[in-house]
C-alpha cells in the first residue's frame, strides 16, 4: 500500500497538468450531469432509462406528485427521488461486480495473477461513495429548482408542452456534455458508468454498442415493475404517457453514439490519454 501511494505521488508530481484536467472534468461533469437530471425530471417529456426505472420504483409506492394540493396519478413526485436512485445504483453495482468477476476469472486462468482480484475493492468502495454522494447532489439540485418555483411551474398542467420540450432539450444537452466530462476524467465513474466499462471489458464490444445495450438493460427492471404493479391500467397508461416519449428514445438509442463522438472530440482537445 505504501508503495502504491509513493508511485501515485510521483505520478502526480510528474503529470500535474493531466491530473488537474481530469479533476476539472470530474467536477464539471458531475455538476452538469446532476443539473441535467434535476431539470428534465419534472418535464414529463419522456424519461431516461435510469429514471424510468426510478419512477417505476416510486410508482410501486404510489408516490404521486401533487399540484395545487391535488394528487396527479401517473405523475411521480420527486420527493423520494434519491432513495429510488440509490436502490437502482445498488442493483447496477451488483451487475457491474458480476461483469468484473467474470472478466477476472477469464484473465486469471491465463495469468494466474491473484492481484487481479484486488480490482474489486476500488470498484465497490468508490462506486458506493459516488452512488450515495451523487444521489444527494441530484436531490440537492432538485430542491434548488423547487425553491425557485421551477418544479411547480412544470408540474402545473397549464404549462404548455412546448415549454416542457424546450427544457427537456436543454437538459438532454447538459446530460451529454456532463457525462462526456465525467467519463473523460476516468475517476469516480459510479455504477451507471462502471457497468458499461466492465461490460466492455468482458465482451470486447465498442463503446457505442455496449452503452446502448447497458441502457436497455437498465430499463428492463422498470418495465417489469410497472407490469406487476397492482395499480389500474388507466394509471399505467398515464404513467407511460408521461415517461415514454421521444425523450426516452433519445436517452436509449442516441446518448451512446453521441457520447462516443463527444468523448473522442474532448480527448483530441485535452490529449490526456495520448
Amino acid at each position: 500500500m505504501k508503495k502504491y501511494f509513493c508511485n501515485l505521488k510521483t505520478s502526480i508530481s510528474q503529470n500535474k497538468k493531466q491530473y488537474l484536467i481530469r479533476l476539472g472534468c470530474l467536477l464539471i461533469g458531475l455538476y452538469l450531469f446532476s443539473l441535467s437530471i434535476a431539470l428534465y425530471v419534472p418535464t414529463a417529456v419522456g424519461a431516461s432509462q435510469v429514471d424510468f426505472t426510478n419512477f417505476s420504483i416510486l410508482a410501486l409506492f404510489k408516490d404521486w406528485a401533487k399540484v395545487n394540493e391535488k394528487t396527479v396519478e401517473g405523475l411521480v413526485s420527486a420527493t423520494n427521488y434519491k432513495l429510488a436512485l440509490m436502490s437502482l445504483y445498488g442493483f447496477l453495482l451488483l451487475v457491474s461486480v458480476v461483469f468484473l468477476v467474470l472478466s477476472i476469472i477469464r484473465e486469471y486462468k491465463i495469468t494466474k495473477d491473484k492481484k487481479l482480484w484486488l480490482q474489486l475493492i476500488p470498484l465497490i468502495v468508490l462506486d458506493v461513495i459516488i452512488n450515495v454522494g451523487l444521489s444527494y447532489v441530484i436531490d440537492g439540485q432538485i430542491e434548488m429548482l423547487k425553491v425557485i418555483g421551477y418544479l411547480d411551474w412544470l408540474f402545473n398542467q397549464s404549462t404548455a408542452y412546448q415549454f416542457r420540450t424546450i427544457f427537456f432539450t436543454i437538459a438532454f444537452v447538459l446530460y451529454i456534455v456532463g457525462l462526456t466530462f465525467w467519463i473523460h476524467s476516468g475517476w469516480l465513474l459510479g455504477s451507471y458508468n462502471s457497468i458499461n466499462t466492465n461490460f466492455m471489458r468482458l465482451t470486447k464490444l465498442p463503446f457505442n454498442v455496449s452503452r446502448v445495450l447497458m441502457d436497455v438493460l437498465i430499463i428492463i427492471p422498470g418495465v417489469i415493475m410497472l407490469l406487476v404493479n397492482p395499480i389500474s391500467w388507466d394509471i399505467k397508461a398515464k404513467f407511460l404517457l408521461n415517461y415514454v416519449n421521444i425523450g426516452t428514445i433519445g436517452f436509449l438509442f442516441l446518448a451512446g453514439p453521441m457520447l462516443g463522438k463527444t468523448l473522442g472530440l474532448l480527448n483530441k482537445i485535452t490529449k490526456i490519454y495520448q
